[in-house]
């Protein structure tokens, strides 16, 4: 496929040129129509174009027979913090600071995951999870975040006076 911009010829299965970075059309699947990569319907049969993440072909190796299109779920989102935590790491070395995030972060991750949370991501000294819905109705979804938020304030709290 022959890029419009530096007239690059780049292999079939790239979606930007190898040479300038600009997107590659879009051949149909259904007519075989090459269209911009900014559209979403085919211009010679009107078919709807796969999105970036829709094609089976864009899943990592190793997940044959999982689909990439999402489904529309309610999630509680977690955020959870060390109360203090500036005015605490201002009077901490930097390393006893980097042991009390380490040892925190083990403790608020292992009971996020055990109540079927995911952990998003760390920033600073916060935490943020997902709690998806649960396949069983014994806890749902909602519940599960206020429980594992109960059980982190009573962990870090026995943790905070055995460390001090």
């Amino acid at each position: 496929m022959r890029c419009a911009s530096c007239r690059t010829e780049n292999s079939s299965d790239r979606r930007f040129c190898a040479e300038c970075g600009c997107a590659l059309p879009v051949s149909c699947r259904n007519c075989g129509f090459l269209n911009q990569a900014s559209v979403k319907f085919c211009g010679g049969c009107g078919a709807a174009l796969a999105t970036l993440l829709s094609g089976p072909d864009l899943l990592p190796p190793g997940t044959e027979g999982l689909s990439a299109v999402g489904d529309r779920r309610q999630v509680t989102v977690l955020f959870a913090d060390l109360s203090g935590f500036t005015r605490l790491s201002s009077a901490l070395d930097p390393e006893e600071t980097h042991r009390l995030l380490n040892s925190y972060f083990e403790l608020i991750d292992e009971i996020v995951v055990n109540y079927g949370g995911t952990i998003d991501k760390h920033i600073g000294d916060c935490v943020m999870a997902a709690v998806r819905p649960l396949p069983t109705p014994m806890i749902q979804n909602g519940q599960c975040a206020p429980r594992s938020t109960f059980i982190q304030r009573s962990r870090v709290s026995v943790t905070r006076r055995a460390a001090f």
